[in-house]
């Protein structure tokens, strides 16, 4: 039976989005295959935003198009009234859910893949699970945000998106039949807390691959070190700026030639802005945005991540790797899927912006290791974390998934 991909409400992409991103690459990768196990389908009611960042632009004739009522100006009179809302909200989804079931059973649509839930589409998904049985699809969904098992328990306003508040309807409600995650802390912690009523099977993933061609070109260098993410706590910017202080006035007193770009948007990009200036790091440290991370680091020869929780399957650590980066991240999560320390760059020993400062200031100093650790990137990129690769663990997936009575 064949699977589709269900990703509404698509928003610009511009500076973020990796999910997104990566998804639409994999749709494209997928049925670009010679031969596939079955057809991938993409429900969708805009891929406008997609294409801004160089995506989908083939296989068009299996991209579904759904209508959305989701009018703004409507829902501020319903939102505040739980009845009123989730009458509203039901009314509104009526329409594209008989949209997909159409699509469903035309297509002998197996398996409905959410690649990134919000509390938006909770109503959607509820109609699709109470489906007749001889009609339904089975329901997947995706796990990318690796804060779940952190925040799921906490009610501060600022957790929202990764806590209870905007999945514990799904959770709770919905007859998951499988879940695919890009991490195994969400595993343990969805077994030992048994937040899934439906207590789904539940797959981690092994390994991912960069949506970018290989690029091995080393002459083109520069000594550029990149940080490209998202500008939030999460994602720890200020981690990176306070180690390239240390790196810039003690280790070098403010004299070398590497610079330090950092891209992205967010709500600390003006804190990113003032530490810079009040560091005196406006000769080494230049901000920016860039809509396409493989042309970031095609030139640069590090890439440094230092986000809190997890650096792995990170989309721009893949995208580094493929154009011949060495790595510098901090050691949590399943990081040592992607870094293979002392091989390809480095985890970091104390976790701390001295540390990530020491670990820089190695990589500058010892140029012997840059060509080795590129290779070695490009390598990882090649053998392990591949498409063909990511494609067989997901085949796997679905066909378990669709054993299931």
């Amino acid at each position: 039976m064949n699977v589709a991909l269900l990703m509404i409400d698509i928003p610009d992409l511009q500076g973020g989005g990796g999910a997104e991103r990566f998804f639409a690459d994999f749709f494209s990768k997928y049925n670009n295959q010679k031969n596939p196990q079955r057809e991938l389908f993409l429900i969708t009611n805009g891929i406008e935003n997609l294409q801004k960042v160089g995506k989908l632009h083939d296989n068009h004739d299996k991209v579904f198009y759904i209508e959305l009522r989701r009018n703004k100006y409507f829902k501020r009179y319903t939102e505040k009234i739980g009845f009123l809302r989730n009458a509203s909200n039901r009314w509104r989804d009526k329409l594209p859910y008989n949209q997909i079931q159409k699509l469903v059973e035309e297509h002998n649509i197996g398996i409905i893949h959410v690649p990134l839930y919000e509390k938006k589409d909770y109503q959607l998904i509820r109609l699709l699970d109470k489906t007749n049985k001889s009609k339904r699809a089975k329901l997947v969904i995706n796990i990318v945000d690796c804060r779940i098992p952190y925040n799921y328990f906490k009610s501060e306003p600022e957790f929202n998106y990764s806590s209870q508040f905007n999945y514990h309807d799904l959770f709770t409600n919905i007859n998951i039949d499988g879940v695919y995650s890009w991490y195994r802390l969400f595993d343990e912690f969805a077994k030992k807390t048994k937040v899934i009523k439906s207590n789904p099977q539940i797959t981690v993933i092994k390994s991912r691959y960069a949506g970018c061609s290989i690029n091995e070109e080393l002459d083109n260098k520069k000594d550029v070190i990149v940080y490209a993410a998202r500008m939030d706590q999460h994602k720890n910017p200020l981690f990176f700026l306070e180690a390239v202080k240390i790196l810039v006035h003690d280790h070098f007193e403010g004299q070398t030639s590497w610079k330090f770009n950092m891209y992205g948007k967010g709500l600390l990009k003006e804190k990113v802005a003032e530490m810079i200036e009040t560091y005196d790091l406006g000769d080494f440290v230049s901000l920016g945005f860039h809509g396409k991370m493989a042309e970031i680091v095609r030139d640069s020869k590090c890439f440094v991540s230092t986000q809190d929780f997890e650096n792995f399957p990170s989309l721009s650590i893949a995208e580094s790797m493929a154009n011949a980066n060495a790595i510098i991240a901090r050691d949590v999560g399943q990081t040592d899927y992607f870094v293979k320390d002392g091989i390809n760059g480095y985890l970091l020993k104390e976790d701390t912006p001295a540390g990530l400062a020491q670990m820089m200031y190695d990589y500058i100093t010892n140029p012997e290791v840059h060509q080795s650790f590129a290779n070695e990137s490009v390598k990882l990129i090649r053998d392990v974390h591949t498409s063909s690769n990511f494609i067989k663990q997901t085949d796997e997936f679905w066909n378990s998934i669709l054993t299931i009575n």
